[in-house]
């Protein structure tokens, strides 16, 4: 039966391990030095022009007519325009200050704003911003800590609820599917996602089957169809409370009158 053999550095090895380890340690000075340095002043800066853009984003809500607010979201999405960065209608005005003021990329656009929206949560204001994400442990960290309104829980519940539901009718149309459909060349043996094209007759024409979906795909096409299905349910809802409202009164005019009568 072989053994292994315990490995034994040699003199040389010794030496090489100890000239990477020495230039190794005189790196971590280096980083030490950085850190406490250029790093700290940079994150400063950085800092200290997010409170900056916090500050007239504040002063923009608080103290400005409607009429400016509207004024300055079009200059500078026509700035931003002119530069050749793409203005969605829905984009926030918070958004487009930061991006206005530090040319970035979405991304990094998205990460300035959680910043300033999570301070703005925990009654954090401008002058506060720097020692707040100091002390919270930067901007990545403090974009977790947003507290969501009312509105947006409400939405959240809405959405999980209305995911529950749509699973269990899932699971009740395995038995009882919407169709049944045989594809040439395609055996069903994994989860499948059809991609279909509307054709004019009313029926869908599939043009591209993809096998093997992965869990977390499937979860955000269940979740996008939970999302349809709760605006389905609250548009039918919207159009029985107008039917309501309009059979009601012609309702209980027609019981006044037949009172009248009698």
């Amino acid at each position: 039966m072989s053994k292994n053999k315990t490995f034994i550095a040699s003199a040389i090895n010794e030496a090489f391990a100890a000239t990477i380890t020495t230039s190794l340690d005189a790196l971590c000075i280096a980083r030490d030095s950085w850190e406490k340095n250029e790093y700290k002043s940079a994150t400063d800066g950085l800092y200290g022009l997010l409170s900056k853009t916090y500050s007239v984003y504040e002063q923009l809500f608080i103290d400005a007519t409607d009429d400016d607010r509207k004024t300055l979201r079009n200059s500078l999405a026509a700035k931003l325009k002119a530069d050749g960065v793409k203005v969605q209608l829905n984009t926030t005005t918070l958004s487009l200050l930061i991006r206005y003021v530090f040319k970035s990329d979405r991304k990094r656009v998205m990460r300035y704003r959680y910043a300033i929206e999570a301070a703005k949560s925990h009654a954090v204001n401008a002058a506060g911003l720097t020692a707040w994400l100091h002390a919270k442990g930067g901007i990545d960290a403090v974009a977790k800590l947003i507290t969501p309104s009312e509105e947006t829980i409400a939405k959240r519940e809405k959405i999980a609820s209305a995911t529950t539901d749509l699973n269990s009718l899932m699971e009740h149309r395995k038995l009882n599917p919407l169709a049944n459909v045989k594809i040439d060349g395609v055996s069903a043996k994994t989860r499948t996602v059809f991609i279909a094209e509307p054709s004019l007759n009313g029926t869908f024409n599939i043009v591209c089957v993809v096998e093997d979906v992965a869990d977390g795909l499937y979860g955000g096409l269940v979740k996008c169809a939970a999302a349809q299905y709760s605006a389905s349910n609250d548009e039918s809802l919207a159009l029985q409370r107008e039917a309501a409202k309009f059979i009601t009164p012609e309702a209980a005019s027609n019981d006044s009158i037949e009172k009248k009568a009698a």
